[in-house]
């Protein structure tokens, strides 16, 4: 169940990595070495499929999380298993008391991740990761008109140019006034 809190709170993040795809690695120790490097261990040929992860996490999840990307990659000669967590609009809560090895969430519980660290979200941190996920998908869904109007003036003028010139379109169709 430490997998679903993963992948839950992952996909929430915080204000500071909203907009960020983060990466879950199988076979990475949790713990840092004192050179700054974690311990890998070979995760064999199991197999999980997006499909089974998806069901599984989606399971616990509210909203559903949307996407995730599962692959295997190798590093240092071992085979790890990634999953890439796609930023969501969302903020996503439990829909059931998750039991983990050292900790039993509650229904409702909102995780909130810091680097290493998952913690609960209160109602304000919630508020305030909600607007910031919809500042961030508002502002990088939208064209930014400060580039977009002088572009499509350009576009504009240079059509209006290219009919003026050759009288018809670039496509070749006869310009009708």
């Amino acid at each position: 169940n430490e997998f679903i809190r993963d992948i839950i709170s992952l996909s929430n993040g915080n204000t500071q990595s909203t907009g960020q795809t983060a990466y879950l690695i199988i076979g990475a120790a949790n713990a840092r070495n004192l050179d700054n490097t974690r311990d890998l261990f070979d995760v064999g040929q199991f197999e999980l499929s997006k499909k089974q992860i998806m069901d599984w996490v989606n399971s616990f999840a509210d909203p559903p999380i949307e996407e995730i990307y599962p692959h295997f990659v190798t590093y240092q000669d071992k085979r790890l298993f990634v999953i890439a967590i796609p930023p969501s609009l969302y903020v996503h809560k439990i829909t059931r008391d998750l039991q983990t090895a050292k900790t039993l969430y509650h229904k409702n519980y909102v995780f909130l991740r810091k680097g290493e660290d998952i913690y609960h979200a209160d109602d304000a941190q919630v508020a305030t990761l909600k607007a910031a996920k919809q500042s961030y998908f508002t502002h990088s869904k939208n064209v930014n008109p400060l580039w977009f109007g002088p572009l499509a003036g350009a576009i504009s003028l240079g059509l209006i140019n290219w009919i003026g010139i050759f009288g018809k379109t670039p496509e070749g169709q006869a310009f009708i006034g």
